[in-house]
């Protein structure tokens, strides 16, 4: 039997899929699971052992081809669900193309979001649309198909040369992970909160901060701003991993903080505690996922939530895009003239106390 699991998202959407792929595997033990991604997400799922082949969608490249070699790279990519039939093809992506795909692998049970595409008459199952938690939604597919639910332990992956790598970078000891910042400037909180956790951790804990962010040189600068504030002096990663080598960082970190971003989820799926700040995002869907547990804890409502040994602070909880910059705008983040600092500090001294 050969399965075909189609999630065209970011990172974060693509690593909460993994629950999901673990069931596939126990519930079709002989199957071959394959995976079509968006090349961005390829990493995350890179080294798990229920997937049999990765087939990767490279946007960046085929949007910067012109005329003749674009329709080329997409005409290849296609053709490959053409050579391949699929028995099962499970799509968690509102859209038309994984219908499309579908469509061209000709398989016999399709599980898919609703598509109005000409292409939509071969979905034997419509997933309904997600109102609790992402990891909860994708493992909609499988009740809609009538199977068990056995696990919902999301999972990433890494070598130990990837943590050997981290190591010549100097880290040693126990620290606190960091990761302030997002693509999504709403979702980021503000400049002196972040420098005032960081002294907090250094100063008055004696714990070693590490702070990560990516490579683009406006996360470095931010970065930089941030650094300029603190009175302590934390170990700045930022732009300096590949993602292997920050999963195995969030692995081995004590705690981490910070925003709604892969980075929290990959560092959630490490069991990892998580203090997050959700600023105008959908907590109920996003939350920290704790692999010890079977259901989310999470609701749509502002200031302190907890997912077992996860903690999120809510501000402006949006479940719509249309919500998000209006919140946003209207209330801004947060910062140190409108939090509780005492009570976070108090968030991060049990989590500390409570060995990994």
């Amino acid at each position: 039997m050969k399965i075909l699991v189609v999630k065209f998202r970011h990172i974060g959407d693509v690593l909460l899929l993994t629950p999901l792929i673990e069931n596939l595997a126990i519930i079709f033990p002989n199957a071959q699971i394959d995976v079509a991604i968006n090349q961005e997400s390829e990493m995350v799922l890179q080294g798990n052992p229920h997937i049999h082949q990765l087939i990767v969608y490279d946007r960046a490249k085929i949007k910067k081809s012109k005329g003749l070699n674009r329709l080329k790279l997409e005409l290849q990519f296609f053709y490959f669900f053409v050579q391949n039939r699929y028995d099962y093809v499970l799509n968690t992506t509102e859209g038309d193309r994984g219908a499309f795909i579908a469509f061209l692998s000709r398989a016999k049970q399709v599980v898919s979001p609703v598509s109005h595409s000409f292409f939509a008459y071969k979905i034997t199952h419509i997933l309904p649309p997600y109102k609790g938690h992402i990891v909860e939604s994708h493992l909609d597919i499988l009740r809609v198909l009538k199977k068990e639910i056995y696990s919902k332990k999301v999972c990433a992956y890494y070598e130990e040369s990837n943590w050997k790598q981290i190591q010549r970078l100097g880290i040693e000891g126990d620290f606190v992970l960091i990761h302030p910042l997002s693509r999504w400037k709403f979702k980021c909180i503000d400049v002196s909160l972040v420098a005032k956790i960081i002294d907090f951790c250094q100063e008055e804990l004696g714990v070693k901060v590490v702070l990560s962010a990516a490579p683009a040189q406006e996360e470095l600068q931010e970065i930089q701003e941030i650094l300029s504030v603190c009175h302590s002096q934390p170990m700045n990663l930022a732009g300096q991993m590949t993602l292997k080598e920050y999963i195995a960082l969030a692995h081995h970190a004590k705690l981490f903080i910070g925003v709604d971003t892969a980075n929290m989820h990959i560092a959630a799926a490490m069991n990892t505690p998580v203090i997050a700040f959700f600023v105008a995002s959908a907590v109920f869907h996003w939350g920290a996922w704790d692999n010890d547990l079977m259901e989310s804890t999470y609701c749509n409502q502002d200031g302190l939530q907890r997912m077992g040994k996860h903690t999120i602070f809510v501000k402006n909880s949006a479940s719509r895009d249309s919500e998000i910059m209006e919140n946003f705008r209207q209330n801004g983040t947060f910062n140190i003239n409108n939090f509780d600092l005492n009570l976070l500090f108090q968030e991060i001294k049990e989590k500390l106390r409570n060995k990994k």
